[in-house]
């Protein structure tokens, strides 16, 4: 657990798996199967894709098993059913951060930033989600690198860099974090020729 500040306000971050709230739908061994699946789409996202894919299917009504199911079909290259998936979750949960941070990324890349104000009325976190009181680091850093985006895709270089920043100070090395430095402080063709 790690306590983060951000924008003037105190956030618990964890590292962990945090499977509270899903103790009460998936039941059992099922729980223990969905985080084994988790582990293991992010190491071996094809050995166990068709695995991922029928554990979604028997849980349809639980969010968090959709969006492993939505992470297994980008992981394996499947963006059509994954752009599907997103948009139907946020459609079904709009109230599930993943299914707002998801569907919001979305539409940044499809150039729907109109959309973004009513999948995120506020960007306050502790306002959008007064209900929680621990933020697992992959929502919190998804929550910042959408934001990042969003500034980004809205020409406001300046209000996106805190959300980048603070995505870099808790995850430095995570694939998004490494990708998204790169697209912003790029160095021109000169620059990288004379090895400045």
């Amino acid at each position: 657990m790690q306590e983060v500040e951000f924008e003037g306000k105190q956030y618990q971050i964890s590292f962990g798996s945090m499977p509270d709230g899903l103790e009460t739908r998936l039941q059992g061994d099922e729980l223990g199967r969905y985080l084994k699946l988790l582990e293991e789409v992010q190491t071996r996202p094809r050995a166990v894709y068709s695995e991922v894919k029928a554990f979604g299917q028997k849980h349809t009504s639980v969010p968090e098993v959709i969006n492993l199911l939505t992470f297994a079909h980008i992981q394996n290259y499947r963006v059509v059913e994954a752009e599907n998936l997103i948009k139907d979750t946020f459609e079904k949960y709009p109230e599930y951060l993943f299914a707002r941070i998801n569907y919001a990324d979305q539409c940044i890349r499809k150039k729907k930033l109109g959309l973004i104000p009513d999948i995120f009325p506020t960007f306050d976190l502790e306002k959008l989600c007064p209900e929680k009181e621990i933020f697992h680091t992959s929502e919190f850093r998804g929550f910042l690198i959408m934001m990042t985006y969003y500034y980004l895709a809205k020409k406001m270089r300046e209000d996106a860099l805190p959300y980048f920043v603070k995505a870099k100070e808790i995850e430095p090395n995570h694939p998004s974090v490494v990708y998204l430095e790169k697209k912003l402080f790029k160095k021109s063709l000169l620059s990288r020729l004379l090895g400045k």
